[in-house]
């Protein structure tokens, strides 16, 4: 399996600017005072767009993502804080499933470890984040992405045990979910190559798609599998 990279954090801090508009007149009896209009100098918090890589919107707190067979055990679980900064992924482990916590000490640096305490080499997944320049999520356990010029996600590479599928999105829907991809991949000998559309069956309020069908043709062979999503927002009425 592909070890993941080095640790790397980079924050784009966006500061504002002032502006001082001056207009003085004067007349036969009196003098209108300098108006000074001044906007405060703002920074931006470090906020990346983790849910821009996970195709979500609105601010979601939990998103959980299941198989239509097998309803009671979610594939992936991701947690979210207001800010919209991922703070919780459930992966898969040499010992089972195991959970990633993700901390933001002083909103310019970033934490992570096993909620259990484990280690990378306990593990075999070493559990750090990657951004890039712009913030945006490049890389997180078992995952990669890689973004185009419209800031969606255009390539995703998914490692499993001993094997690697790269995912290449060629068309989105008007929402910005992807509606067809190809991808190839390998391991334990094998490789595998075809494409994959997808339909949406359900959306919510928020334009978050919550019923997703995959019609897949790999290696000459069609399948078709259902995919759902449980998600909660931060807004939900408790």
């Amino acid at each position: 399996m592909k070890k993941t990279l080095p640790f790397f954090l980079a924050a784009a801090l966006l500061a504002g600017c002032n502006k001082t508009q001056q207009s003085e007149t004067t007349g036969n009896d009196s003098t209108a005072t300098a108006l000074t209009a001044e906007e405060p100098e703002q920074e931006a918090p470090f906020v990346a767009p983790d849910l821009q890589a996970f195709f979500l919107h609105g601010d979601v707190k939990q998103v959980r993502y299941f198989m239509e067979d097998y309803p009671d055990y979610p594939y992936m679980d991701m947690q979210f804080d207001q800010q919209g900064r991922l703070i919780a992924y459930k992966i898969e482990t040499f010992d089972g499933p195991d959970v990633v916590e993700y901390t933001y000490p002083d909103d310019k640096s970033l934490e992570a470890q096993y909620k259990d305490k484990k280690t990378a080499e306990e593990t075999g997944i070493d559990c750090s984040m990657v951004r890039d320049e712009q913030g945006r999520l490049t890389q997180i356990p078992q995952n990669v992405f890689s973004y185009n010029e419209q800031g969606r996600v255009e390539v995703w590479e998914s490692y499993g045990w001993e094997s690697m599928t790269t995912h290449t999105f060629t068309q989105y829907t008007e929402n910005g979910d992807p509606e067809l991809a190809s991808f190839t991949g390998a391991g334990e000998g094998e490789e595998w190559s075809g494409k994959t559309s997808y339909t949406y069956d359900e959306v919510d309020e928020h334009g978050n798609w919550l019923v997703c069908r995959e019609h897949t043709q790999m290696n000459g062979e069609k399948s078709k599998e259902t995919k759902k999503r449980v998600i909660t927002y931060h807004s939900d009425k408790q």
